[in-house]
Formats: structure tokens, sequence, C-alpha cells
């Protein structure tokens, strides 16, 4: 029996197990027969997309050769201008030079296609979103991993007491910018203040747990009366009430708070990218048109080395900036899931290992980062593959302005909100196949994310596996 299994593990399982059937056409046959039929529907479906894809954006191919990807003109339509000599001036129909331009000669200009500023648009927003992305990700998931278990529910039950607090101050003082600004330092000094209390919680000259928790849950139940009585205007009763359930809810969840707090990273990743969009169409385009970039924007037009991030004009809040903070955390949650899992598939002597010759708490970290380098690496190529592959989200705040420019204020276009804007619209079949090989290479790229990821996260374990 103990053979049999391994055969089933091994390079050559499925041929092993037919071998040991009494019967041809039994149900092993049908099983082999199966999966086998399986995975090669899955690479024909693969080979039919690309195939289609490619045959579509011949044309394309043909007209403008590797000058796709290198030129920056997007015609849709042809252009009628006035004919010019090699001066430069407007001519007539006879050669002449004229300075009227209903006198001049017209020549049509033909439509032409240059993938080159959706490209530098997908290459910029999803670099942005890696900035924002990754950072977080990491500290997530090293909080998970590492912090999260040793944390005691009381320390978690102050951290959320504290934060409430800091929520209800900046709610509560949101008409006057500079009293707001006060609440949330007030709030997260008491909030310091309750988490330094928490870690000492069991020093004698601090007091017990039991002292600590019950003003904790009294001080959360009047936080969240105020919070409904003062922002949501309900009676005093339905507030009450409301402050009960949120000192019962602090009760109740604060032991579990570290894989709440996991699920709830995880949600992220099921929110419809229409959603992320919406968000960052009514609320993310606001904060930045009116708060973040106009301060900016006067900052990168002082200082000489940063004049090429300055726009000449108003931001709107629809450009590159607003597109890649929306896909930093709409990719947040899958770096983070999978960060988590290789740093738990760290062995643990790696770990005791380097606290036992004398490592601090950040150098061991450190270590466990080096350790699983290759799989984290994978995880932000993933994350990567879904920033340039996301479309509607970025469809809607990134303003959809074919042009490069080097400032991040400035509308853009990607890969794919290019298809997104402009699919129902084309008027040509030159345009069509135009947009077709944006998507043949938009195709190409994520799967060569996808599969360096695949190669660095599983691929030695997978050869490992096999070779046995």
């Amino acid at each position: 029996m103990t053979g049999f299994v391994g055969d089933v593990g091994g390079a050559h399982g499925g041929h092993d197990i037919l071998k040991s059937s009494d019967q041809r056409f039994g149900a092993d046959f049908f099983l082999s027969s199966l999966a086998h039929g399986s995975a090669a529907v899955v690479l024909l479906m693969l080979g039919a997309l690309l195939g289609v894809l490619f045959f579509a954006a011949i044309p394309s191919i043909k007209t403008f050769g590797l000058k796709f990807v290198t030129d920056s003109s997007w015609r849709p339509n042809e252009r009628e201008v006035p004919k010019r000599n090699a001066a430069g001036k407007m001519i007539d129909e006879e050669g002449n030079v004229t300075s009227s331009r209903e006198e001049a000669a017209k020549e049509i200009i033909p439509p032409a296609f240059g993938a080159l500023p959706v490209i530098y648009g997908t290459v910029v927003s999803s670099t942005l979103a890696l900035l924002i992305a990754v950072p977080l990700s990491l500290g997530a998931a090293l909080f998970l991993v590492r912090v999260g278990p040793w944390l005691t529910p009381t320390f978690v039950k102050c951290g959320i007491t504290g934060a409430l607090l800091t929520a209800f101050l900046a709610a509560w003082l949101s008409r006057n910018p500079l009293l707001t600004m006060a609440g949330v330092l007030v709030g997260i000094v008491l909030t310091c203040v309750l988490l330094w209390v928490a870690w000492h919680v069991e020093d004698p000259r601090i007091g017990t747990r039991r002292e600590l928790e019950i003003p904790l849950h009294v001080a959360a139940g009047i936080l969240v009366l105020l919070l409904a009585r003062g922002l949501f205007g309900v009676s005093w009763a339905t507030a009450g009430l409301d402050g009960i359930i949120g000192s019962a809810l602090l009760y109740w969840l604060a032991p579990s708070a570290v894989a709440i707090i996991s699920f709830l990273i995880e949600f992220l990743a099921a929110i419809p990218s229409i959603a992320y969009g919406i968000w960052g169409l009514f609320v993310v385009t606001p904060f930045l048109q009116g708060t973040l970039e106009p301060p900016l924007n006067r900052f990168f037009d002082s200082v000489p080395f940063l004049r090429f991030l300055h726009i000449d004009g108003a931001p709107t809040g629809r450009d590159m900036l607003c597109a890649g903070m929306i896909l930093g955390i709409m990719i947040l949650p899958i770096i983070t899931a999978i960060g988590r899992d290789v740093l738990r598939a760290v062995p643990r002597i790696q770990i005791e290992g380097t606290q036992a010759l004398g490592a601090t708490w950040w150098q061991s970290s450190r270590a466990m980062l080096r350790y699983g380098r290759s799989g984290l690496f994978g995880a932000i190529m993933l994350g990567l593959a879904r920033a340039a592959g996301e479309t509607m989200a970025v469809a809607m705040v990134i303003g959809n302005s074919p042009r490069i420019h080097s400032s991040l204020f400035a509308p853009a276009q990607t890969m794919a909100s290019v298809l997104a804007s402009e699919f129902a619209d084309v008027d040509s079949p030159l345009h069509t196949s135009a947009l077709l090989e944006v998507g043949l290479l938009l195709l190409l790229m994520s799967l060569t994310f996808n599969v360096i990821a695949r190669y660095l996260v599983v691929g030695g374990k997978a050869r490992a596996a096999g070779a046995h």
C-alpha cells in the first residue's frame, strides 16, 4: 500500500495506476483521460486566445510593424490639414507660400496608432501601485505572522479603543481643519498611552488586567454612544443601544482580532473593480484635486530637480497619481495573502537560530524576509500582473489622455483602459486591429509576469517534489 501511494505522488504516478488496473477501460482509465483532457483544454483555451488576438492584430502588425510600440501617435480618424513645404510654411495648390488657411492646399493624414503612451501609462501606474502596496503588504504580513500571535486581548482592546477615539475626534471636529488635526494628534497620543499601559499591564504598579479592561469597555461604549448621537443624530435610546453593542463587540472580537484583520485584508480582493472605481471617482479624486495635489504641484515647481513633476494649470485629480493609488489598494490583499503564507512557511528553526545568536526582533524579521525573498518577489510579480491588467477602475480615474507626460498630475491611459474606453466606439477595421494588438501585448505581458511569479513561488518546490 505504501508503494502504491508513493507511486501516485511520483512523476509517473498516472502511468503506474493504469498498469496496476486489471480493466483496460475501467474507472482508472476514464479518470486519467478526464485529467489529461482537462489539462489539454486549459492549454487549448490559452492557445486559442493567443491565436485569435494574433490573427486579429495582423493588419495592424503589417501596417505599423515595430513602430507600433515606439510611436506616440494615436489618431483613430483621418485628418485634413494645410499642406506645407519643406520649410514648414503653408502652400496653395500651385506650390506658392500663403498665410491663409482657407487658400492653402489640403492634405489627408491617414489614421495612425502607436502604443507607446499606453505602455508608458501601464508601466508608471503599475510602478506607483507597487511603491504604495509593497511596504504596506510586507508590513501587514509581518504583523500577521510575527506580531499578531503575541498580542494579548487587552493590548488589542486598548488599540481598538484608541483608534475609535481618534476617529471620533476627527469626525466631531471635521468642520475646522486645525481642530481636526489637533483631535487626531490627541487621539494618537492617547492610543499610544493605552498601548503602553496594556504592554506593562502585568506590572503591579500599573494595575491588574481586570482593572484595565473594565474601564476600556465602558469607554468604548461611551464613544460609540456619542458617535451615534452627535454625528448621526439618532435618539438617546438608540445611541445607548449602539454603545452597549459596541462594548460587547469589543469584548467578543478583540481576542480574535488578528483573524479578523487577516479576513478583512483578503476581503479587499473580493471587492469588484467597479466599486473601487466609483470610490476613487467620488472620494479620492476630490481629495486629490482640492487638498493634496495643489500644494504638491507648487512644491515641485519651486524645486529645480523636481520641476519635471509639475503640471501647468490646476490638477484635476483624475490623473496618474489617482490611478496608482487605486491600483495600490487593489493589489495590496494579493501581495499580503501570499506574503503571509510565504513567511509562515519559513522554518521555525531559522528564526530561533537567529534569536539564539543574539539577533534583535528586527534582525530576525529581516532574516525571515531574506529566507523567503523568492516567494515574496513572486507575490509582488502577481500583484504587478493584476495592476497591469486592471481595467474599469483605472479607466474611471486616470483621465484617458493618450499622451506621455512626466508629471503624475497629468491624465494618461493604460493598455487596459484604452481597450475599455475605445473598443465600443471603433469606426474602422484598422482601429479594431490596433486595439487587439494592444490586448495581445497586454496578454503577453501578464502571462510573462505570472510565469515568473509561478517559478519563484512554487517552481523550486514543484521540481523537488517531482524528483522523488
